[in-house]
């Protein structure tokens, strides 16, 4: 058997397609940890890390957007760090792609405490829950904890539709990310309104 670092050696093709079954398959490269690890073990970290990371995330979003790709569950989770901590954007089982300009998606998927409230309302959602998922993250990165979470889905899901964020948990945000994270909300509040 050989080792991963032998493999990676390999020239494999990173898509392969079947002729037999005309099947396509995607070569996906494994990446030790996610965010969402990181985040168990540190709970909030430092600014400067969080502008680190949220840059890599940013650009990886705009890279879907531009494809008119829209994730709809960007979370800690779905998040990788390679060995040189470079993010990697995963899981896009709830992707979609935006077929024309003003479509809106109206099907009910991601994870509650990233969940924006364009989905939870079924009032149609577009590239707009993606940025909601991002002031998400950033929020928990620096806070250490969700910025909707309660200990029922329903109060989440109420906070949600709401806007209804921890007021006191902003304290421990700078004057330059404080800001960020209300607009990336406030995009929302006015698309939905």
């Amino acid at each position: 058997m050989t080792s991963i670092k032998e493999d990676e050696k390999k020239e494999i093709p990173s898509i392969i397609h079947d002729p037999q079954t005309n099947s396509t398959y995607q070569r996906l490269r494994f990446f030790g940890k996610s965010m969402m690890e990181l985040h168990k073990r540190r709970k909030a970290i430092t600014e400067p890390e969080t502008r680190f990371y949220m840059h890599q995330i940013l650009l990886g979003v705009q890279y879907l957007h531009s494809k008119r790709i829209i994730h709809r569950d960007l979370k800690l989770g779905n998040l990788f760090l390679d060995d040189e901590l470079h993010v990697k954007i995963g899981d896009f089982g709830l992707a979609a792609r935006i077929e024309y300009d003003g479509e809106r998606k109206q099907t009910l998927c991601g994870t509650p405490n990233y969940i924006a409230p364009e989905i939870l309302t079924k009032k149609g959602h577009s590239f707009e829950v993606d940025v909601w998922s991002l002031g998400c993250i950033m929020y928990t990165l620096l806070v250490g904890k969700p910025p909707f979470e309660t200990s029922t889905l329903k109060d989440t899901y109420k906070r949600i539709k709401q806007c209804e964020y921890s007021d006191g948990a902003m304290l421990a945000i700078s004057l330059c990310a404080g800001p960020l994270v209300l607009y990336m909300y406030s995009v929302r509040a006015s698309r939905s309104q």
